[in-house]
């Protein structure tokens, strides 16, 4: 809330929603917004019913407010953290080499079960439902 304030209150509201970052600054607000909403909807209800309200919708609102950590992406774009961005960049192409070594490992397991089972298990009772 504060920072919205602050930038509002210093580049003019012109600037923060038709400014270069305007896309970022519509997100940090329509978060505000949303965190705002449940917490006037919780007052509402709480005052109303004299308890802590169960409602899924409340519910989906909270969960709206994890967007919010998609704010986290924007420090990426700093200087600062070009070697993080360096990682993270590094992190997401290695897991397709991942996915597929996991795969190999399991066609492999299972290659060497079969051979174990047809070789060793031939004669063992547990095993002829196999």
């Amino acid at each position: 809330f504060l920072e919205t304030v602050v930038k509002i209150r210093t580049y003019g509201s012109r600037w923060y929603f038709t400014g270069i970052e305007r896309s970022w600054n519509l997100f940090d607000f329509i978060c505000l917004v949303l965190s705002f909403l449940d917490q006037v909807m919780f007052v509402v209800f709480y005052l109303a019913v004299r308890e802590v309200p169960e409602m899924p919708g409340i519910q989906l609102l909270k969960i709206l407010r994890l967007l919010r950590l998609g704010r986290l992406v924007r420090s990426l774009e700093l200087e600062v953290f070009s070697e993080l961005k360096c990682m993270v960049v590094g992190f997401m192409s290695g897991l397709r080499a991942l996915f597929w070594a996991q795969i190999l490992l399991v066609v492999m397991l299972y290659a060497c079960g079969i051979t174990l089972r047809l070789a060793l298990g031939e004669n063992e009772p547990e095993f002829d439902t196999v």
